[in-house]
């Protein structure tokens, strides 16, 4: 199947096919139209449409894992038989989890914020639960109600929701010492969740005024452009952000949807990649989108749900649950 998703998504013959479903089904875009075929070929094959089915996973990533707020654990499982049964990575009282938030997977290492406890930690993935190290805290990092957070190298960057700041340190042994990268009055950072970096350029959703922005990340807070907004782009209650090349996607709320659109002239317009009523998004948290595959968890619902972005809005099947997979309040996740 990931032979056959290359040949749709890069070779002359998506191409082909994409050309004749433009004129056929009238979608904006190649990589959408390949989307689309790819999901019909899954659901042909037995491959989706289903909760029961065995799940699909994006090319490059085979396991998800995600932040229980409620009962503060972190759990991973493979992308396979749907629901899938979940391993705990991490939990209160070895690793030290406490309303975890942000979540993130660097080759072995996992990442999360603690909103609980107001620090930032890592641990290394193997045995289970792991034993964990805070490289970021309140009294030295200034970390003060963070939400969303990113790993680029060495380099750590999270949102402060309750000082509306967006910060960034260097990992090293023990809890960093952090410089203000976005602030509420020079970047408009206003009640901030979800954060993506790619690059040199900063991403995150405003919760306080529903606005995406961007900016380039320099020495101090940086001036930044709104790329999405309520009034064009549909923004409501915004939870995360994610960036895939050009197209940047989303998680409302309010509405209960996952929204895209082509970063470029701002505010851009989107699609509803996801809803409530045909997709399942029900409190939309975390997003993660690769290859054309969208992942995001439920914080309502208690799920994590995926699709193929092609058709909007899209079918989705069912990844993890509470019941099977233990999903309690999944706010961020991610794909690894």
């Amino acid at each position: 199947m990931k032979a056959l998703f290359r040949v749709i998504r890069y070779s002359s013959v998506g191409v082909f096919l994409a050309g004749i479903f433009t004129t056929i089904v009238g979608c904006s875009t190649e990589d959408q139209i390949r989307a689309l075929i790819l999901f019909i070929l899954l659901l042909l094959s037995g491959g989706g449409g289903t909760d029961t089915e065995s799940a699909t996973a994006p090319e490059s990533v085979s396991s998800i894992a995600w932040g229980n707020f409620v009962d503060n654990t972190i759990t991973a499982c493979a992308i396979g038989a749907s629901p899938c049964t979940t391993t705990t990575l991490a939990d209160n009282a070895t690793t030290g989890v406490s309303q975890p938030r942000g979540v993130m997977v660097v080759g072995t290492t996992l990442y999360w914020v603690n909103d609980g406890d107001d620090t930032i930690r890592r641990c290394t993935i193997g045995a289970t639960p792991c034993t964990s190290t805070t490289i970021a805290d309140n009294a030295t990092s200034s970390v003060n109600g963070p939400f969303g957070m990113f790993v680029v190298g060495s380099t750590l960057y999270w949102v402060n929701n309750t000082d509306s700041t967006i910060r960034r340190c260097t990992i090293g042994a023990g809890a960093c010492v952090s410089t203000v990268i976005a602030d509420n009055g020079t970047s408009g950072v206003s009640n901030p969740f979800g954060m993506f970096v790619a690059g040199s350029t900063l991403y995150w959703v405003n919760n306080g005024d529903n606005t995406i922005r961007r900016c380039t990340i320099g020495a101090g807070a940086c001036a930044s452009t709104v790329i999405a907004d309520g009034a064009t782009s549909g923004v409501s209650n915004p939870l995360d952000v994610f960036v895939e090349g050009s197209t940047l996607y989303w998680s409302n709320i309010a509405g209960n949807t996952v929204r895209s659109c082509a970063i470029g002239a701002a505010p851009c317009t989107p699609i509803i990649v996801a809803d409530n009523g045909t997709s399942g998004a029900d409190d939309p948290g975390g997003v993660f989108v690769e290859n054309g595959v969208l992942i995001w968890a439920n914080t309502n619902g208690n799920t994590v749900r995926s699709c193929a972005v092609g058709a909007a809005p899209c079918t989705s099947i069912l990844l993890a649950d509470n019941a099977t997979s233990g999903a309690n309040t999944p706010f961020f996740l991610w794909a690894y």
